[in-house]
């Protein structure tokens, strides 16, 4: 029958979702979190009489990012992919591994399995960058140190899927790796080995579940190799002494990969952290380098002690040397950290102005190739 109620639930039901839609608009009363998405969403075009043509799809870009339920959609979609389909919400950004395991896609991906390879001429440019580096900072008086942080996909391959494998062995940082450690006139950090040689004995994982950084426990253990490398110049530094510090354990919400496809609520991981048993030597101190605009309040983190026996410390970093900075700063009589926004220049300027005697870069594997190529648009993530 043409007149049966049961053709009119469907254009109602309709009717009255566009209508909660357009009152939400209004009033919020549906809660919606915002998504982790480690971007700048598309800002709202102004209308321009003179370019009337390019407004409509300008403006359709700046809507399908800013329209209300459109988080709350795309973690439903996520949860339904991660927990029924157990994929990916996002192939191009995480990969789902075993066990609740998660790891970064993009560069760190390409890099493992050997898209990404550092060719002869690659090795070549990288020479000449870190001794085009070393040179400079020692004419102002300081000894240079090279440290990369690992991929995540080195240290716990046992949680990979099975069908993410390398091409060929050894990966490209590891055959850089060894030719920088034959090299005499640098001075460099081999993380990799000894994070690796750690794992079976660690009390907490070095590496996070649901995010691509090393924990707590994976920071110490690349401080301890910082420390020990700078001590055969400078034995006036003292090793870390662990027994100051205190292993806890804590349950929390997944990190930036589980952020990244909008589960960060529906999983959790148990974290290490180190607490001090002691008062802590060093202690915040006035920088006068303002951040770039747009950037977080940790651009610059500074550390003074009353150790004026102990060499000074400048690190250049990205995320990875967040939690490093906790195990490191006593042992200095002032140490100085700076985030230059992930581009790793060297910041020769900052460091003559504030005279330290140690210049460590600490760089994370994936972002190498910006010391001596210029990246394409999006690369990182």
């Amino acid at each position: 029958m043409s007149g049966s109620p049961k053709h009119y639930v469907l254009p109602l039901t309709f009717a009255l979702l566009i209508a909660v839609h357009v009152a939400d608009h209004f009033f919020g009363f549906i809660p919606e979190p915002e998504l982790a998405e480690k971007r700048v969403k598309v800002q709202k075009p102004r209308v321009k009489v003179t370019h009337l043509d390019v407004f409509p799809r300008q403006y359709e870009a700046y809507y399908n990012d800013h329209f209300n339920w459109r988080d709350l959609l795309i973690r439903i979609g996520s949860r339904f992919r991660y927990f029924a389909l157990q994929t990916s919400p996002q192939p191009d950004k995480v990969i789902i591994g075993k066990e609740g395991w998660m790891y970064k896609s993009g560069v760190a991906r390409d890099l493992f399995i050997g898209h990404i390879h550092y060719n002869q001429r690659r090795i070549n440019r990288f020479l000449e960058e870190f001794h085009r580096r070393r040179q400079i900072i020692e004419d102002l008086g300081g000894t240079y140190y090279i440290a990369f942080a690992p991929l995540k996909h080195d240290i716990y391959p046992e949680y990979l899927p099975d069908e993410l494998t390398r091409n060929k062995p050894p990966s490209s940082t590891q055959h850089l790796r060894e030719v920088l450690m034959q090299d005499s006139l640098l001075q460099f950090i081999d993380l990799t080995t000894p994070l690796i040689a750690a794992k079976a004995s660690a009390r907490g994982l070095i590496f996070h579940k649901t995010d691509h950084h090393w924990s707590e426990e994976g920071a110490l253990i690349a401080a301890q190799e910082i420390i020990s490398a700078i001590r055969q110049k400078f034995p006036e530094v003292d090793p870390i002494d662990t027994t100051k510090w205190q292993l806890t354990f804590e349950e929390t919400p997944g990190w930036s990969l589980a952020g990244l496809i909008g589960i960060e609520q529906d999983v959790t991981e148990v974290v290490p952290r180190y607490i001090r048993r002691v008062p802590r030597v060093a202690h915040d101190t006035m920088s006068y380098h303002l951040p770039p605009d747009e950037f977080w309040e940790d651009y610059i983190v500074a550390k003074k002690t009353a150790r004026k026996d102990k060499p000074s410390l400048f690190v250049v970093r990205d995320s990875f040397g967040s939690p490093v900075i906790k195990f490191l700063s006593d042992e200095f009589s002032y140490s100085f950290y700076l985030w230059d926004k992930w581009e790793h220049a060297l910041n020769a300027d900052i460091f003559a102005k504030e005279g330290c005697d140690i210049y460590v870069q600490l760089i994370w594997e994936g972002l190498l190739l910006r010391l001596i190529e210029t990246p394409p648009r999006g690369w990182f993530f």
